[in-house]
This record gives C-alpha cells, structure tokens and sequence, in this order.
C-alpha cells in the first residue's frame, strides 16, 4: 500500500519499484506515459518465421547514417483471467 511522500498531495501510484506492492519492470519497449499492468502468466505470444532485417545504407549516406527495418510475424493471445466486481452499498 502506497502512503503519502508529500504533505498536502495524494499518494504516488508508482513507489518504491512498486504499483500497488507489484514489483514494476521499465522497458524501452513502452512510451512514456505507458503504463501495463496485469496477469501477464495468461499472455502469450507466438513468433511466425524469421525476423526480416531491411538495411537501406544509400538514403542518408551523406551523414555516414544506414536505415535498419526490422519486422516480425506476431500473434498475441490473452488466456483465462479472473474478474474482479465491486459493489457500491
């Protein structure tokens, strides 16, 4: 539980490597502001064929720059979860 590090403001989400006592993992893979949270032991990915590498050295070769694509087949699928509800009395 997260517990107030400022007076007179609410409490942090994001404490401590910590959302809600989860451990968080920052990646790269993410922009800024993203944020995933969840049962990720029901996520699967599955990986179709080679990973295709495009190198284009030619259009910024004036600044000793080569554009490099990379693109890959992906599925994702999400498998059984468990729900949540909250009731208001």
């Amino acid at each position: 539980m997260a517990s107030g590090k400022v007076s007179g403001l609410g409490t942090f989400v994001y404490a401590d490597v910590t959302i809600a006592g989860r451990r968080v993992i920052e990646s790269t893979h993410a922009t800024e502001g993203e944020c995933f949270f969840g049962v990720f032991q029901h996520f699967y990915i599955g990986m179709f064929g080679e990973l295709d590498l495009v190198i284009e050295p030619y259009s910024a070769t004036c600044n000793g720059v080569a554009e490099i694509t990379a693109s890959q087949l992906v599925n994702i699928a999400v498998g059984p979860t468990r729900r949540c509800s909250t009731r208001s009395h």
